[in-house]
């Protein structure tokens, strides 16, 4: 029956996987089975979105998958429960699970195969954890795992966060060759699914990277090309963004702002909370450095 359970999730009926689990749980003593009951309920769980009841079970398994030597179920768990920390908001303890997962990786067989995801996790929550210098370095090993396993696509996502972080890090020697490699990858690959949110995020990072290299007009000349691509899409909000900071580059104060607020509104549409932080991150930098800011917005959009 583990093994039933264990095929369930592989084929994605989650639900039934959990309800299996909840019966195999009250009748199963082994330990080892114990472990594999435990670590596909908190697979189903967090592929189903239910990050917090992933938790409980998650962590102790977690434990006794280690005194155990069930190092294959000890990296699956130290993914998933970091996971399901980091969109709880409990980003120490995600870091914390990534590292447990990297420590183990000598001693896993199958597990292995993740270890690109566990240092792109650390990455992404190192971003969030404002220490760019150290997620560029998780990033790097991540892109590196990603291209010995044969994960181009992967490595495509992985290249780009490693330009956000390169960026957020002021280390910029690296960052035109990866944005070359982006650019050729999204050429080649126009049936890449989400591609228009892959193509915004290259023009955004783009767009970034001209500006700190003292190029505005070649960020806003990408940025609204982008915009007339991206209208009506979540992913409209990035190009608004490097055209807000074009304009406060430029000090037309509410031009940026107007731009800031559209971007804020498409990520607040589109119910990208991530896009939604960025934008009102950049609003509160602008009304905090321009008090009127908000009243040349009114004029800005009654001129207009």
């Amino acid at each position: 029956m583990i093994e039933y359970l264990e095929q369930l999730v592989e084929e994605k009926k989650y639900r039934e996987a959990l309800d299996l689990a909840e019966r195999l749980i009250k009748q199963v003593e082994d330990p080892h089975q114990v472990v594999r009951i435990y670590a596909a309920r908190v697979v189903s769980h967090c592929r189903l979105g239910e990050f917090s009841e992933a938790l409980p079970g998650g962590d102790f398994a977690l434990h006794l998958a280690r005194e155990l030597g069930d190092w294959d179920s000890f990296g699956m768990l130290a993914l998933y429960v970091g996971v399901a920390y980091s969109r709880l908001g409990q980003l120490n303890e995600a870091v914390t699970r990534m590292y447990d997962y990297l420590a183990g990786l000598g001693n896993y067989r199958k597990a292995a195969e993740f270890e690109y995801n566990a240092w792109y996790n650390l990455g992404t929550f190192q971003v969030m954890l404002n220490k760019p210098v150290d997620a560029a370095k998780a990033l790097a090993n991540a892109l590196k795992a990603a291209l010995r396993n044969g994960e181009h696509r992967y490595a495509h996502g992985v290249r780009q966060a490693l330009v956000d972080a390169y960026l957020r890090a002021e280390m910029y020697e690296s960052v035109p060759r990866l944005l070359v490699q982006c650019g050729h990858y999204l050429r080649k690959h126009p049936e890449l699914p989400l591609y228009n949110m892959s193509l915004a995020n290259h023009i955004q990072l783009r767009g970034e990277y001209a500006l700190v290299t003292g190029r505005a007009t070649r960020a806003k000349a990408l940025a609204s090309r982008a915009l007339s691509k991206l209208r009506g899409e979540p992913y409209e909000c990035l190009p608004h963004l490097v055209l807000a900071k074009v304009a406060q580059r430029n000090g037309v104060y509410q031009e940026a702002l107007g731009h800031a607020l559209a971007a804020r509104t498409c990520a607040l549409v589109g119910r990208r909370t991530d896009f939604e932080q960025m934008a009102s991150d950049l609003l509160y930098e602008l009304t905090r450095a321009y008090p009127g800011a908000i009243e040349m917005v009114d004029q800005y959009y009654t001129d207009s």
